[in-house]
């Protein structure tokens, strides 16, 4: 009788519903917790060109993240951008809605940290130990790679000819590349810029590629003499992410060659 109580109890307990207004937080809610407890994502989640888990994300439902919205959806925990959604963070929680601010790391050290503080807050420390040592077995192997000589000069470059920051500086050195962005130009035109700093290897990040507020800048599409370019998807620099060492994998093979 009493595990036939404990049963129904059990099986009475309403299920979680988590909700995410930010990428940061698509990306953890669909590592961490188990996809029926996902009452919503936000709308960038299952965009291509910015989640390296988009593809996850199909079939869940999304939100714009207004707040009338979200008090709809009746979460019981948000995950909200620490910077991105102030606004939203302070309506949610008058309203008796708990909300965990998720940050921007800068570093797999600053992952690591975000994918523990995350997991504490929503019971899924064990599933984030997983997803951590299996991080970290690709870093140490990565690492082992990119002992040595240092190898050839490499710059990210966005369409406006600007680069990302210290993320993807850390990505090139475990692909066993140099970062040539501290030797960019201040002025001139974004090729001008790019020339003028000598990489081997040009990362054009495809951000946006077809869509016409996006192209149409002079940056190179094919090889230039000397320079190898590679045209990479965004979506492991938009937002740090484990996910993001398939582009260290990728950029070793292009040292490689």
């Amino acid at each position: 009788m009493f595990l036939l109580l404990a049963a129904q109890g059990v099986a009475a307990a309403p299920a979680r519903r988590l909700v995410s207004i930010c990428l940061p937080g698509d990306q953890l809610l669909l590592q961490l917790v188990p996809r029926e407890e996902i009452a919503a994502l936000s709308y960038l989640a299952t965009d291509a060109d910015l989640s390296p888990h988009w593809e996850a994300a199909a079939g869940l439902p999304t939100t714009r993240g207004r707040v009338e919205e979200l008090i709809a959806l009746r979460p019981s925990l948000v995950l909200a951008g620490k910077y991105s959604t102030p606004g939203a963070n302070a309506a949610l929680r008058e309203a008796g809605i708990p909300v965990v601010e998720i940050g921007f790391p800068e570093s797999f050290a600053e992952l690591r940290e975000e994918i523990r503080a995350a997991a504490r807050a929503l019971g899924a420390e064990a599933r984030a130990e997983t997803l951590l040592e299996e991080m970290d077995a690709r870093l140490a192997r990565l690492r082992r790679q990119a002992v040595g000589e240092a190898g050839p000069r490499a710059l990210f470059v966005f369409h406006d000819g600007s680069t990302p920051g210290a993320f993807a500086t850390e990505l090139l050195e475990l692909a066993g590349l140099r970062d040539a962005s501290a030797d960019l130009a201040r002025g001139g035109s974004p090729l001008e810029r790019v020339l003028l700093a000598r990489p081997r290897l040009l990362l054009r990040v495809g951000y946006r590629e077809g869509v016409p507020t996006f192209t149409g800048l002079p940056l190179p599409r094919a090889e230039l003499e000397g320079v190898r370019v590679v045209t990479i998807p965004f979506r492991y620099l938009a937002c740090p992410d484990p996910a993001s060492l398939d582009l260290v994998e990728t950029l070793a093979a292009e040292a490689a060659r």
